[in-house]
């Protein structure tokens, strides 16, 4: 399999407030799989795969993977517990026909 072979995912989040108004976050994010790496972590931790500065996300948010099974997984970096502020990722995907 070639490196142009290998997934890549672009992503824009969308903060939603308990009040239900929508902002788009203006950094794109975007993970290309390589042969030696299929998962990324996005949080503000300057560990992250994916820094972002939003003091609504934890310090290590949530991870994103890749397999050729499943395709990509967005999983929470606590399983035991759910976001202590109350913010999730959710991934949309979009498929061109």
């Amino acid at each position: 399999m070639s490196s142009k072979d290998l997934p890549t995912i672009r992503m824009r989040l969308i903060w939603i407030s308990p009040s239900n108004e929508s902002e788009i976050v203006p950094q794109e994010i975007i993970f290309e799989v390589t042969t030696e790496k299929t998962k990324f972590r996005i949080g503000r931790s300057s560990k992250s795969d994916s820094q972002l500065n939003l003091k609504e996300l934890s310090s290590e948010h949530c991870y994103v993977e890749h397999s050729d099974v499943s395709g990509w997984v967005i999983t929470e970096c606590y399983n035991e517990r759910p976001s202590s502020n109350g913010t999730f990722i959710f991934l949309k995907s979009h498929l061109e026909m």
